[in-house]
This record gives structure tokens, C-alpha cells and sequence, in this order.
């Protein structure tokens, strides 16, 4: 009688300096780079408000846009953190809840306001419907290319 044999398996290991985005010896988008660092900031924060404000700011950066806001429809419109100074005298409000309604990133220009002309990106915060808050910026070099990683990193918030 032939005694059975255990099975043989192949195991390889792998160190986190081998993962895109662990080590800066690979060359990853800063998008995602950013995301990480976004995930990683949901982990250790210890309140929403000073969180949001401090991954604003880095959004922001990443995008160059002067200004910075999660905004909560509820049923007027909240800000519930921000970056910057809001180069808007008012929020386009109709627009903004195109954007909650078709669950969908957006960008548009506003002309002739008191800082001249403003390109903003919005998007919703959750997907498959239902949100009730937004990431919005504003400022001079954002472009409707800007939404599809604008969209990306709002899924770490």
C-alpha cells in the first residue's frame, strides 16, 4: 500500500516595499499615491472635521485649486469642512444637486464672477446613489480632466 503523499504547494512572500505605492523606488501616479495617504488618514483620524480639513488641503494642492469644500445637502447646503477662501459669492446650488442626482463628477466654468472666471469640479463622496455630500474645488487650473482622479480619491473620504 503506497502511503498518500501531502499535497505540494507553491509559496512565494512578498515585502511591502514591492507594492506600488510602498516604496518610492516604483513610479506611481501621485493620485494614487494621494489615496493611500487618504486611507491611511481615515485609520488614525479622531474626528471628521479636522480630517476632512486636512485632507482638503492636500487635495487641493494636488489639483492646484485655491479653495476646497465637503458639502452636505441636507436638506439646504452644508459646509462641513473646507480649504481656501471661496472664490464664489454664492454656491451654484442647481448645479450642485445635478451632481448629487446623477450620482456623477462634474465640471464647469463660471464666468464674470468678483474673482474673474472659476473653474470648479465637484463630486459625489459615496457611489451607487444616496449621497448626500460632495467634494467640491475651485480655482483657475482645474479642467474636466481633472474629475475622473477627482472621483477616485473622493472614494477614500
Amino acid at each position: 500500500m503506497e502511503a498518500s503523499r501531502a499535497p505540494q504547494a507553491s509559496v512565494e512572500w512578498h515585502n511591502w516595499s514591492e507594492v506600488p505605492g510602498f516604496s518610492r523606488s516604483f513610479n506611481i501616479d501621485p493620485l494614487f499615491q494621494l489615496g493611500l495617504h487618504l486611507l491611511e488618514g481615515v485609520v488614525t483620524a479622531e474626528s471628521v472635521a479636522p480630517f476632512l480639513k486636512q485632507q482638503l488641503t492636500e487635495i487641493a494642492s494636488e489639483f492646484g485649486a485655491s479653495w476646497g469644500a465637503v458639502i452636505s445637502r441636507n436638506p439646504g447646503w452644508e459646509r462641513l469642512a473646507e480649504f481656501g477662501r471661496m472664490p464664489l459669492e454664492q454656491l451654484p446650488t442647481p448645479w450642485l444637486a445635478e451632481v448629487l442626482d446623477r450620482d456623477a463628477g462634474s465640471f464647469r466654468t463660471i464666468e464674470n464672477t468678483s474673482s474673474g472666471t472659476i473653474q470648479l469640479a465637484a463630486t459625489p463622496l459615496k457611489t451607487q446613489g444616496g449621497s448626500r455630500e460632495l467634494l467640491l474645488l475651485a480655482g483657475r487650473s482645474l479642467s474636466g480632466k481633472s474629475v475622473p482622479g477627482l472621483m477616485g480619491l473622493a472614494k477614500a473620504l
